[in-house]
């Protein structure tokens, strides 16, 4: 009945730009809207997996800044009042300060075209495959009677040792399509520069998890509008940009990035990732002058080996080929040995009705061998 009750009346309401007066009552209704409905459309839309791009909303492109930045001047310059002039002062000094962040929303935009014209290549699809086939269940798998295919057909036995393999059968028919998207917090900056690299694209996949907030007006328009989602929760929005993540990329950017990037790092360390995705810090200097990732394993407090996976850059080029390398090469797959422990039963209960089932094909051959030469 709640499944019913979220579908027909307020899952519209969890996914609206401007939603409704939130109310306590319905808290727990609007948390399973935002699980459920993101989770459906992504997998009607054949979203497996992504590259998660994070950075500052402040970005903009260099036209953009120069139109702001001239009527910044204009406006400095007309003011006929001592508050109006040092307003206007105040925003041509923080056009000035941020000047530096349009190489970084170019630079995001070059990274994410480079990674979308690459995914929709036979390497990359094959690759992407590989590392989706490796979970027994994933966002395109078969995880609920509802979306279990019809059996009437075949034995019950037959369906156990199969579910695993009708799966990853699925995902790779639909990967055809597009194997893996540019997925964002929606909103302008470096966002909207991941966003418009990935537009620029045909036939490529650009996702926007955005949130409500009163500062920002929606999503930015480079977002496909059948992957357009607005949250109300930060926790369910973080859970679906990394839920599919086969790398996170991290660009320039405040508060809000340093939370993502953190909670990313958070969960590699506890190992509550379900693939060992690598992390891309776009801008080498910036990233090792906020946070001083040396002195954190100088002091002990982490280990080494948590920062193998972590790739400084100013390029987008070399982070192209990192993520390349990384994906083709295998070195996402885990070979049996997920860090993920909620997956290991499952991937248990696959890993022995797929050994039964090939004993037990082999046992057929061997006997139709026997039969045919007697």
């Amino acid at each position: 009945m709640i499944r019913v009750y979220i579908n027909n009346i307020l899952r519209q309401q969890a996914m609206d730009a401007q939603p409704r007066r939130p109310s306590r009552g319905a808290r727990e209704v609007r948390i399973l809207c935002e699980y459920l409905e993101v989770r459906d459309r992504l997998r009607a839309n054949k979203i497996f997996s992504s590259f998660v791009v994070f950075g500052s909303a402040r970005a903009m492109d260099r036209q953009t800044w120069e139109q702001r930045m001239a009527e910044a001047e204009a406006a400095a310059a007309a003011a006929d009042t001592e508050e109006a002039a040092a307003a206007a002062a105040a925003q041509v000094a923080k056009l000035k300060r941020l000047e530096w962040c349009c190489e970084w929303y170019e630079r995001t935009r070059v990274l994410a075209r480079l990674l979308m014209e690459w995914v929709q290549t036979d390497e990359a699809k094959q690759a992407i495959g590989e590392i989706m086939q490796e979970l027994p269940v994933s966002l395109g798998g078969y995880d609920s009677p509802q979306q279990q295919p019809n059996n009437n057909s075949s034995s019950s036995n037959n369906n156990n040792n199969n579910n695993s393999s009708s799966s990853k059968m699925m995902i790779n028919e639909e990967m055809l399509f597009c194997p893996a998207a540019i997925c964002t917090g929606g909103g302008p900056g470096i966002m909207e520069a991941a966003n418009r690299g990935a537009r620029e694209v045909a036939g490529a996949r650009s996702i926007g998890f955005g949130m409500t907030l009163p500062f920002e007006e929606g999503l930015n328009k480079f977002i496909d509008k059948e992957l357009a989602f607005q949250f109300h929760y930060f926790f369910t929005r973080k859970f679906w940009m990394v839920y599919a993540a086969l790398a996170v990329i991290a660009a320039p950017g405040g508060v809000g990035t340093l939370d993502e990037l953190m909670e990313v790092f958070t969960l590699k360390q506890c190992k509550k990732l379900k693939r060992d995705i690598p992390i891309i810090l776009l801008g080498k200097t910036y990233w090792n002058r906020v946070i001083d990732f040396k002195y954190l394993t100088e002091s002990g407090l982490v280990d080494a080996a948590e920062m193998e996976k972590v790739f400084f850059t100013d390029d987008p080029e070399e982070a192209f080929l990192y993520l390349r390398e990384q994906l083709v090469s295998g070195r996402l797959l885990l070979k049996g040995k997920h860090i993920h422990k909620s997956m290991r039963p499952r991937l248990n209960c696959s890993s022995s009705s797929s050994s039964s089932s090939s004993s037990s094909s082999g046992n057929e051959t061997n006997n139709g061998a026997k039969s045919s030469s007697s």
